[in-house]
């Protein structure tokens, strides 16, 4: 079974030549480091982007185990 990390990247929603250069780069970045694009929001002027990943052997997860609260 496929064990997956995942990861939430909220950008600015802009007009722009640089604005859209940084996109660029830091997706470009995103998928050099093996994250795939799974889903995305728009709210505002905000979108948050959400990816996944494989946790493989040769590459363990650097994410922290999360305890979730418990609302009772």
């Amino acid at each position: 079974m496929t064990k997956w990390e995942y990861r939430v990247l909220v950008i600015k929603i802009g007009w722009g030549a640089q604005l859209k250069e940084q996109h660029e780069e830091t997706l470009n970045a995103l998928g050099q480091e093996g994250w795939e694009l799974t889903g995305m929001a728009a709210e505002g002027a905000a979108m948050s982007l959400v990816f996944k990943r494989p946790i493989g052997e040769e590459r363990p997860s650097q994410r922290k185990e999360r305890v979730w609260p418990s609302w009772q």
